[in-house]
């Protein structure tokens, strides 16, 4: 029974890996695609939307600029997304939509590290749509200066429908940490509310579980009873 439980948790685990990674290497793809075209910033929101068309894990797909890339242009932002994740119904931007990219963690965060990273929607929930952890390249020009940002999201909703449908047992649950230790996904939805598992009662109380829980948090892997 604990092998059969440790090998459902390690499938779950690939599974979420192998989503990840198949968003990794389609916005590999399309960077190295539009970075022959960052002269033609008119077809970038066609590269938003093939994006969002060809990886039915990818939630929505953003392609920013700074601000005075193209000083005729202003702000110069793409976007497509699908209306739920699992939806074939996009919706994309148009000369006349305002969104305050350059404030969102997606873009400052990448543009300020000029480095491919990942970006979870914070505390305070950093979107405007729906929820979505998001993968951001930096767009790097010919020179070798960060131009922009091209990013593509994870809906949320799809992450927490395999974690929790995962039961290494029939009375079980999973669930999903932050790096800090923060639910990142949880069936108690109160516990989603800034809360971490080292600032619960049951487990402050348990030295087991303490030391369970900050092996989780750094990475480690088996079981423990407490």
């Amino acid at each position: 029974a604990k092998l059969d439980a440790e090998l459902r948790v390690e499938g779950t685990v690939q599974h979420v890996d192998n989503l990840l990674l198949s968003i990794d290497d389609s916005t590999g793809n399309i960077y190295h695609a539009l970075l022959e075209l960052l002269d033609q910033p008119d077809r970038m929101q066609t590269y938003c939307r093939k994006l969002v068309e060809c990886n039915p894990n990818i939630d929505g797909c953003a392609i920013a600029f700074k601000p005075d890339y193209c000083p005729d242009r202003g702000q110069l932002f793409n976007f497509a997304y699908r209306k739920k994740y699992n939806s074939p119904v996009l919706i994309t931007t148009n000369e006349s939509f305002h969104y305050p990219y350059t404030h969102k963690r997606w873009y400052s965060e990448t543009i300020e590290k000029c480095r491919p990273s990942w970006i979870d929607p914070g505390e305070n929930h950093d979107y405007d749509f729906e929820p979505v952890i998001t993968y951001s390249l930096p767009i790097i020009d010919h020179s070798g200066e960060c131009v922009g940002v091209i990013a593509a999201g994870l809906s949320i909703n799809l992450l927490s429908q395999i974690v929790l449908e995962t039961k290494p047992s029939p009375n079980s649950y999973s669930i999903l940490l932050n790096h800090d230790g923060s639910y990142f996904i949880h069936p108690n939805r109160e516990k989603l509310a800034g809360q971490t598992v080292f600032n619960q009662p049951e487990i402050a109380e348990s030295p087991t579980a303490l030391q369970a829980a900050k092996a989780m948090v750094e990475g480690g892997t088996g079981n423990m009873s407490f």
